[in-house]
């Protein structure tokens, strides 16, 4: 065999050993690159943190029917709750200055929600990953939540039911309910609706007597007054609200004082009962009478 039959031969060995390991690693490097999903926020803020939850539960893709439900369903859950519900989960680093973020995933359905500390956030979402499994890049832009609605409780106190004498009552103590739920809902320091299990469900009063929240979607809810301002009555009746759209509700709300108790009473002392022992002190006294009269007129007659 000659030289060139041998080199020839060589050459059409490498094509086929070699060729095929190439377009395979090429086809992993491109699986690499599919399970790269970008976030890109709809007002290119920088700084802003999502975390995202490996929810397919064994389905996957799901439909667009599906995916409506579950971040209905989820919405209201806190962060901590869907922690220990999927056990999947990842946080992302801030975005960039064009408000993009980088996160490797595997496939499957997610849900994203934004983590950020910041009075505005992006709304959550759920989706399917990868979007294409001929596309090397997803990417999925959010969009800033819908501004919602605000409610400003005034507490007003009272002295009667005439509403005498009228004050604004501080440290006055309510929680705020959407119809139909069983838990109050939570509000951050700043007053706006949050899904942090550390934040509070109770509402105070001010030293204006009132309370003001914010983000609250379009809904029916109602206050629950839990603590009443000193020497006040408990207002047993809950408070309802309608939100619609972005409008501040104002909703007034009044106490009115306990009524004092009335003086102790003490039962009159019942007369003296009528005995023959006073009829005797009676007739004595009338005796020593008659006698001190006898007496003056036998001196009188003397002199």
């Amino acid at each position: 065999m000659s030289l060139f039959t041998r080199n020839v031969q060589r050459f059409c060995l490498f094509l086929v050993v070699v060729l095929p390991l190439v377009g395979l690693n090429w086809t992993v490097a491109k699986a690499d690159e599919a399970r790269q999903l970008v976030i890109r926020g709809s007002e290119r803020t920088a700084g802003v943190v999502y975390k995202l939850w490996y929810i397919s539960d064994g389905r996957y893709p799901i439909s667009r029917d599906r995916m409506a439900e579950l971040n209905e369903s989820l919405i209201d859950l806190s962060i901590q709750e869907l922690d220990n519900r999927y056990n999947t989960a990842i946080q992302t680093p801030p975005s960039n200055e064009v408000g993009e973020v980088v996160v490797s995933l595997k496939e499957g359905a997610y849900y994203i929600r934004e983590v950020s500390e910041r009075n505005w956030k992006y709304a959550p979402l759920v989706i399917n990953f990868p979007f294409d499994n001929r596309s090397a890049e997803n990417v999925v832009t959010v969009k800033k939540w819908p501004d919602n609605g605000s409610v400003l409780l005034t507490k007003w106190g009272f002295d009667d039911k005439n509403e005498s004498n009228p004050r604004l009552l501080d440290e006055v103590e309510f929680q705020l309910y959407r119809v139909g739920d069983l838990k109050p809902l939570r509000f951050n320091h700043q007053g706006q609706l949050s899904t942090d299990i550390n934040d509070n469900t109770t509402l105070t009063t001010d030293d204006n007597g009132q309370i003001y929240v914010q983000n609250l979607p379009s809904g029916d809810y109602y206050f629950k007054e839990v603590k009443a301002h000193l020497g006040y009555i408990l207002l047993n009746d809950n408070i309802s609200v309608k939100v619609n759209g972005t409008n501040i509700v104002k909703v007034i709300a009044k106490n009115y004082k306990k009524t004092p108790p009335p003086p102790p009473s003490y039962p009159k002392r019942p007369p003296l009962p009528s005995t023959g022992e006073t009829k005797l002190i009676i007739g004595g006294l009338g005796v020593i009478l008659i006698v001190l009269a006898l007496y003056g007129t036998y001196r009188s007659k003397k002199k």
